[in-house]
């Protein structure tokens, strides 16, 4: 699935993005994504990088975790990647839904940064700890800086979701953003309901959750990709 995921946002890109890099994060006990895959994203891609997790997890949440945590090490320590700007989290169930999204995405980050805030992404009730908190969903738009300031995002429990763990850090520094859209396992979903308006009457750029490949599908079908 997380190959036809990048499949599909190779080819919602017109042209070659002089914006976004590609990388695949992959388990310790994963194989490497297929080179034929590789090879088609570095049509569209400035470049395509593939990172083994250095940091050993099964299962949920502790499989997720150790994507996360060698993630944010990685932004932390790797020149190549700590001078981006900012990067963009997507698991195997986020989908984009429509072209040019490197420029979308680009003009969501500006307003984020120019608000002061480090991450943007989808807001979700409760976080550990406080059941009245708030937390960002871990697939989302962060600074490439925001391991270094928030040291806690780069670490911590395996049996608690990282997301919901460090909500009470990461939340006062993130912007719940209109382009982003999530409901939690949905099984499948329709036309209607991947293009619908939501928050503010936007429909998502990013949605986040569906189980099966109709995602895909349907945003295909749409653009005749």
């Amino acid at each position: 699935m997380a190959h036809r995921v990048a499949i599909l946002l190779a080819d919602l890109l017109p042209a070659k993005s002089h914006i976004a890099q590609f990388t695949f994060i992959y388990r310790h006990d994963a194989s490497a994504p297929d080179t034929e895959v590789v090879n088609y994203l570095a049509r569209k891609f400035t470049s395509v990088n593939n990172k083994r997790c250095p940091i050993v997890g099964f299962g949920h949440p502790a499989g997720c975790n150790a994507i996360a945590f060698s993630l944010f090490r990685l932004m932390r320590t790797d020149p190549a990647y700590s001078n981006c700007e900012a990067f963009l989290i997507m698991e195997a169930d986020t989908i984009l839904t429509r072209p040019n999204w490197d420029k979308e995405l680009w003009e969501e980050w500006e307003k984020t940064k120019a608000e002061g805030k480090l991450a943007c992404g989808f807001v979700y009730p409760g976080c550990f700890g406080n059941p009245n908190g708030k937390h960002l969903n871990a697939a989302g738009l962060y600074s490439s800086k925001i391991a270094r300031q928030i040291p806690a995002i780069g670490k911590g429990k395996m049996d608690i979701g990282h997301d919901w763990a460090n909500g009470p850090v990461t939340y006062p520094v993130s912007r719940d953003s209109d382009l982003f859209w999530m409901e939690y396992r949905k099984p499948t979903i329709t036309r209607e309901e991947l293009f619908a308006k939501r928050k503010n009457g936007k429909a998502p750029l990013f949605w986040h959750g569906v189980q099966d490949e109709s995602a895909i599908r349907i945003v295909r079908q749409e653009y005749g990709l």
